[in-house]
């Protein structure tokens, strides 16, 4: 029996005499029990009894690129976030190729490729590019399925940089709400300044509800309905946003939403505006204000791993690719206090060793070898969470080979080296 799964359904596709006889079914029984009959009737001369028409796998459904555009926006992105996004990126190639053009056609290399440089004639960037050819391959794909393609075609993803590198100084940010407010945008200035403290999407912070803050605005969770990953995301608010809440809730009344009032086309002229008089550079976005608290907690020292709990990003790589650094930043480092793990809100950098000075005349006598082995093994503890994050970075090293240069660069530099035989032992020490 030739029944094959696809997806959720069932085919049964098989051929006699050189005619291909399929048709989709919700079991493989029927499936099964379609195909005994349809080889019956054809034993008999009969006709095959055709079922209602079924876009997955009848010839006018997929035979042509506007009915596989169709299909794929019904069946495969219907209910999807961002199916408005989908539809328009695939709704462009259809229109660049033509709708009647069969999957052969207008997924071959010359059609890809005229496709592109449409897309670079444009102005699009390489991100934006693979975006809309992520689109394409989705349909590509379906069309192999169908077996309306020979084989996936080779899409032409273009190389991506690192993306904005963009980020506002505290300053810049304090000039955008001064402004705002000066300019009688109060309502859009209380959605920046909840924008820049808690890091959220706009999205985010248009569909937030009163319902999800806590008592007293102390916190405020994003409920996985309206975040781009679907899982809930709880941050604490800062005592600005707490102000701009109290604000909110006596402008919006009886409104579910603190920020509902706020139209989108007046938050674009007023950002708009600002952007221009404060001449911001032309990639900044509102959503840059996301990307700058990300940044700023960086700056202030706080390990990724917090930072991406805040963000409610899916994955660490995606924290480390929004988390930027600005030249003058890198002055810590010459007073050798590394910007490693938590500020306690205050933004100044905390070392990540706190090894005891060498022994001077004068100064307090040497610790006891006891006492040094319990603080150097603090200290390794400390560095063992450390690893992890180090190996984003250097993922070459081994962790025992991790720790052992964290704590053995830090000892020499605070002239404690010469120590660890005696407080280690022989054996603990040839380890490090």
């Amino acid at each position: 029996m030739a029944v094959r799964q696809r997806g959720t359904k069932f085919l049964a596709d098989f051929m006699v005499a050189g005619i291909r006889y399929r048709e989709m079914f919700t079991s493989p029984a029927e499936a099964q029990a379609w195909e005994f009959q349809a080889r019956a009737y054809l034993a008999l001369g009969k006709p095959v009894e055709k079922r209602e028409f079924n876009p997955t796998v009848a010839a006018g459904g997929l035979d042509a690129l506007r009915g596989l555009f169709n299909h794929v926006v019904r069946v495969h992105w219907s209910g999807a976030k961002s199916v408005a996004d989908q539809k328009r990126n695939a709704q462009r190639f259809v229109d660049f190729v033509g709708g009647k053009v069969p999957p052969k056609s207008a997924f071959s290399a010359e059609k890809l490729g005229d496709f592109l440089a449409e897309l670079k004639a444009s102005g699009c960037s390489n991100g934006t590019i693979n975006r809309y050819l992520s689109n394409v391959s989705k349909m590509a794909r379906v069309a192999l399925k169908a077996d309306k393609l020979d084989k996936m075609p080779d899409i032409p993803w273009q190389k991506e940089g690192p993306g904005r590198t963009i980020a506002f100084t505290k300053d810049e940010v304090a000039a955008i709400i001064r402004l705002a407010q000066r300019w009688g945008y109060q309502r859009e200035a209380d959605m920046f300044q909840f924008l820049i403290d808690t890091g959220c999407r706009l999205g985010e912070a248009e569909k937030v509800r009163w319902s999800d803050f806590s008592e007293g605005f102390r916190s405020v969770t994003f409920a996985r309905d309206i975040t781009k990953t679907a899982s809930d995301r709880t941050v604490p608010l800062f005592p600005t946003s707490v102000a701009a809440l109290e604000r909110c809730r006596a402008a919006t009344g009886d409104l579910d939403r603190p920020f509902q009032d706020v139209k989108g086309a007046r938050l674009r002229k007023a950002w708009y505006r600002i952007k221009e008089h404060l001449k911001l550079a032309d990639e900044t976005t509102i959503h840059t204000l996301r990307h700058t608290r990300c940044t700023w907690f960086a700056l202030e020292g706080w390990d990724f791993w917090r930072i991406q709990k805040w963000m409610g990003h899916s994955s660490l790589s995606t924290t480390r690719r929004y988390t930027n650094l600005v030249s003058n930043d890198l002055d810590v480092m010459v007073a050798g206090t590394p910007m490693v793990g938590g500020t306690g809100g205050g933004g100044r950098p905390m070392p990540m060793f706190h090894a005891q000075p060498a022994h001077s005349e004068g100064a307090p006598p040497p610790v006891p070898a006891d006492a040094v082995k319990r603080d150097l093994q603090a200290q390794i503890t400390k560095a063992e969470q450390r690893v992890a994050l180090l190996r984003v970075s250097y993922g070459a090293l081994s962790k025992e080979q991790l720790v052992g240069s964290c704590v053995a660069l830090t000892l020499k530099g605070e002239g404690l080296l010469g120590t660890l035989p005696d407080a280690l032992g022989p054996g603990e020490a040839a380890q490090m």
